[in-house]
């Protein structure tokens, strides 16, 4: 990976997309400032997860062109690592060369935790970078706004960086309607919101790794227990959301 490319690559998409977004009637970051004080203040060696769920083809890089400074999505530092299916983002060199250089992590789907991806993605935290999942897998863009079961691939990704990360949960909403899919993936702001909400970093994962590991757990309990421990969290972070906006309807 070239720095200069990346700085291009991941500055000049972000820029595009923040463009793309100003179509929006509305694109609202809720705790903006959290996020921004994290990827900008955090230690050096502070390794930092986010987490968020998966509506639709746009959500990455969608997320970030909403709520980082232009100054920050130019800078690779300051810029997540993220895992993006091999068999789509890398099939020819020019891809390669554009989702390499974005900080994209080719990862082979359906072949499990164990993988050269999640340890290049433990590597990175150990050198304490960043890095996002989309835990569940795959993109749910049900109306009911249930998340599919999250993957232990972020229970290891936990587990094994020799700091315990930071972990950021952040939902979303609208990028579905922006860029729905499985049907023609035709771009449609115009008059649409999108909402990302960005949670309070959780701190206390320690805690359950701890009691985890005194309990001599097996490396997959210990993966499993602690995504589904985070599974929980982002469920009730959605549930929060949905009320939050219900009650916003009743008032207007």
């Amino acid at each position: 990976m070239n720095r200069w490319a990346s700085s291009i690559v991941l500055g000049l998409t972000g820029g595009m997309v923040k463009m793309f977004l100003s179509c929006c009637k509305r694109v609202i970051v809720h705790n903006k400032q959290v996020m921004e004080k994290i990827i900008s203040e955090r230690p050096s060696d502070q390794p930092l997860i986010t987490i968020s769920n998966h509506i639709s083809t746009v959500d990455d890089p969608g997320i970030w062109a909403a709520s980082l400074s232009w100054r920050n999505l130019f800078n690779p530092d300051k810029n997540r690592w993220t895992l993006g299916a091999k068999e789509i983002m890398f099939t020819n060199p020019i891809y390669r060369w554009y989702f390499g250089n974005g900080q994209v992590i080719p990862t082979i789907r359906g072949n499990g935790v164990q993988q050269e991806a999640v340890d290049f993605a433990i590597k990175k935290l150990n050198e304490g970078k960043w890095v996002h999942m989309f835990p569940e897998g795959r993109i749910h863009n049900s109306e009911t706004f249930e998340l599919y079961p999250f993957r232990w691939g972020v229970g290891r990704l936990v587990d094994e960086s020799k700091k315990t990360p930071w972990i950021l949960p952040i939902y979303i909403r609208g990028f579905n309607d922006v860029m729905n899919h499985g049907k023609a993936f035709i771009p449609r702001p115009f008059g649409k919101t999108v909402e990302i909400f960005i949670g309070e970093p959780i701190k206390d994962i320690e805690v359950v790794l701890d009691s985890l590991r005194k309990e001599s757990s097996t490396k997959q309990q210990i993966y499993s227990k602690v995504t589904s421990n985070l599974e929980q969290r982002m469920k009730e972070m959605g549930k929060q959301v949905i009320r939050r906006n219900d009650n916003q309807k009743k008032i207007s």
